[in-house]
C-alpha cells in the first residue's frame, strides 16, 4: 500500500487560549512503509508503537502508537524505526531497528521475553550545541554477550 506519513510530532492543547493558535506550520511529509503487527498476541493493557529516529529532519525522535484495533501502521520509509511493545507506559519489548523502502511491508516479531534491552541516554545541557536538538556525540557501539556482560569501550559525552 502506498501512503505518506509526517515526521513532525503533533501537540494538541485542549481548552481555551487567549492566543490565536491557528497558523501555518511546515509539515515534513515522507513516503511511507508499513509495520505489520498482525498475529502477535497482545494483552488488553498492551499496545504496539514505533520509535522513529527522525534522522535528517528538523523534528526530534518520536514514538508513534498504533491506532487501537489496527494491526498495521505507516512509518517513514528510508529512516530508522524500531517496533515497540508497551504495557502500562513501559516498553516491554523492542524489535530490531529497521530501515524500510517505500511501500515495503514488514511483519514484526519480538524477541522472547527477557531478551530485550532498552536504554535511554541523557546528555547534560552543557554537552549540547545551542539551538539544536540532541548533541553532537560520536556513535558508540556496545554489545552484550549471552550472560549479559558488556563488550564495548567507554564513552564520553565531552
Amino acid at each position: 500500500m502506498d501512503g505518506f506519513v509526517s515526521t513532525r510530532p503533533s501537540v494538541m492543547t485542549i481548552g481555551q487560549s487567549k492566543e490565536d493558535v491557528f497558523r501555518e506550520f511546515p509539515e515534513d511529509i515522507r513516503p511511507a512503509a508499513t509495520l505489520d503487527f498482525a498475529g502477535i498476541p497482545a494483552a488488553a493493557d498492551e499496545w504496539f508503537a514505533a520509535y522513529v529516529s527522525n534522522e535528517n529532519t528538523m523534528s526530534p525522535p518520536m514514538v508513534i502508537p498504533i491506532v487501537r484495533g489496527e494491526t498495521s501502521m505507516f512509518v517513514p520509509a528510508d529512516m530508522t524505526v524500531v517496533p515497540l511493545r508497551v504495557r502500562a507506559g513501559h516498553i516491554t519489548a523492542a524489535g530490531d531497528p529497521l530501515r524500510l523502502r517505500r511501500q515495503e511491508r514488514k511483519r514484526i516479531s519480538f524477541p522472547s521475553e527477557g531478551e530485550t534491552l532498552v536504554a535511554w541516554v541523557t546528555f547534560k545541557s552543557a554537552g549540547r550545541r545551542a539551538g539544536t536538538i540532541g548533541t553532537n556525540c560520536p556513535r558508540h557501539k556496545c554489545v552484550f554477550d549471552e550472560n549479559g556482560n558488556r563488550r564495548c569501550g567507554s564513552f564520553s559525552s565531552r
